[in-house]
């Protein structure tokens, strides 16, 4: 925490602001507000009792002293020309014995005290730390004596505020734990009213996280104050609109497939029925050129022959396997599982650095000709794109059903450097493959694995409860 230019208290606040109260949640922050305004009215509610109290005191203790000078006053008036004036002011000093707030003395001529009263002590006196907060100086007032043949010469009234304050103290003490329990009330009304009220904007928070995962049947209940009641109305209008939204690229999506995969197979029988026999027909010939140069005895001839002969080979070579990924051979007659072989087998003559490890359950061959090839280009273009880019010397593919949702799931992982600096990862394929999958209501995860390196591609795609060959048919 820097504070250049700020004082202390302006930086701490800037601080808190930034470091605390924004990671709070908003229930926890009223709370804290709440709890902080009741504990300032706490405080300032203690303050003012103990202003309060030691008034009340002080104020007691002087109406008892007033009383008990005016009492003392009267007596010792009555007292002159009395021959038993000892007598009678040491009686008037006992009747002082047991008074909670003033205490009588006698003092003699040299300020000794002869006789002094008991005051009444305290049943539950005050702790000592608020007896010492509210407690007040003794006052004492002597009230002079007039018979000067008495030993005495004053009787001195002092208050005792002992008692006082430890009544003070106990009618303090009960009425904060009243407000204290009224405070806890509060609070915890509080607390149930603000989880009530923030609970549609808890459900508000997790429906937009199901959403932001591609879920758009999350709802939210249009229950609650009316602002959070017409925000969820809204929200679910929204969720309802881009579902249809969703839905409609999801049909237009597939329609653009099936056209894709129609323009593969007409291209791919075009080079099938169109440029093979023309390449058959230019080595049949380069045959017959071949034949008649060896009886002509024309060395030259025949090895140009030859050349054009295995330039034929090469292309016609080159051809099959442009077939091959612009019309899976087998994938319709033999399944899913022989085609990812025959693929897996494709790259490992190639490649023979490369180790591959297939796992594809039986299940997977009854999908449907549309689910299948989704399913065969995603592993088609990771394959290629870790051995392009990926720089791997171990690729496992593995798809099955996800027996919890019924989902196809197809991973396929490699140990090669993955995504990041140096590796612009899958290329424009990556784009394709979110698009196929997206087609039937799929995600498609891309990202570098977390225990070792390498990419990690898996594409899921919903096939429970669904017919794949509607979908098939819808697109085309």
């Amino acid at each position: 925490m820097t504070c250049a230019g700020q004082d202390y208290g302006t930086c701490l606040a800037d601080f808190f602001n930034r470091r605390a109260i924004n990671r709070m949640t908003l229930r926890n922050q009223l709370l804290i507000t709440a709890t902080l305004s009741l504990f300032v009215s706490l405080a300032l509610g203690a303050v003012m009792a103990w202003w309060f109290a030691a008034r009340s005191v002080n104020t007691e203790l002087q109406a008892a002293l007033d009383v008990s000078a005016r009492t003392a006053e009267n007596s010792v008036r009555h007292l002159s020309g009395s021959v038993n004036s000892d007598v009678y002011l040491e009686h008037l000093v006992s009747t002082f014995d047991g008074n909670r707030h003033v205490r009588a003395a006698l003092i003699g001529k040299n300020g000794e005290r002869f006789k002094a009263s008991e005051v009444f002590a305290p049943t539950s006196p005050a702790p000592d730390w608020y007896f010492n907060l509210v407690s007040v100086a003794p006052e004492t007032r002597p009230i002079r004596l007039e018979q000067n043949t008495s030993p005495y010469v004053a009787i001195v009234l002092e208050t005792y505020p002992n008692n006082e304050i430890g009544e003070v103290w106990h009618r303090s003490r009960d009425d904060l734990i009243i407000v204290a329990v009224f405070c806890a009330l509060i609070l915890l009304t509080f607390f149930i009213t603000v989880s009530l009220g923030l609970r549609p904007l808890r459900d508000l928070s997790s429906a937009i996280k199901s959403l932001g995962r591609g879920d758009y049947g999350a709802r939210v209940g249009e229950a609650g104050p009316p602002e959070l009641a017409a925000l969820a109305q809204s929200f679910n209008h929204m969720v309802s609109h881009l579902s249809l939204l969703e839905a409609k690229a999801q049909r237009l999506n597939a329609q653009l497939q099936t056209i894709q995969e129609e323009e593969r197979a007409d291209l791919a029988r075009d080079l099938h029925d169109d440029v093979g026999p023309f390449l058959f027909a230019v080595n049949v010939d380069t045959a017959a050129i071949s034949d008649l140069a060896k009886e002509s005895g024309n060395k030259e001839l025949a090895g140009h022959a030859q050349s054009i002969k295995d330039a034929v080979g090469h292309m016609q070579s080159h051809v099959r396997a442009i077939l091959k990924r612009l019309r899976p051979a087998g994938l319709t007659a033999v399944g899913l599982k022989k085609a990812v072989e025959n693929l897996v087998s494709f790259w490992g003559h190639r490649k023979g650095s490369v180790e591959f490890s297939v796992s594809i359950k039986p299940e997977i061959d009854a999908l449907g000709p549309g689910l299948e090839t989704v399913i065969y280009r995603v592993i088609q273009e990771s394959i290629s794109n870790a051995m392009r880019h990926g720089e791997a010397s171990h690729i496992h593919v593995a798809v099955f059903m996800d027996e919890q949702n019924g989902d196809i799931v197809a991973n396929i992982s490699d140990n090669g450097i993955g995504m990041g600096a140096g590796n612009e990862g899958p290329g424009l394929g990556l784009s394709g493959m979110h698009e196929r999958v997206a087609a039937h209501g799929g995600i498609l995860t891309v990202q570098n694995n977390a225990r070792q390196k390498g990419l990690s591609v898996s594409a899921r795609i919903p096939y429970a409860g669904r017919n794949i060959h509607n979908i098939d048919r819808m697109s085309a």
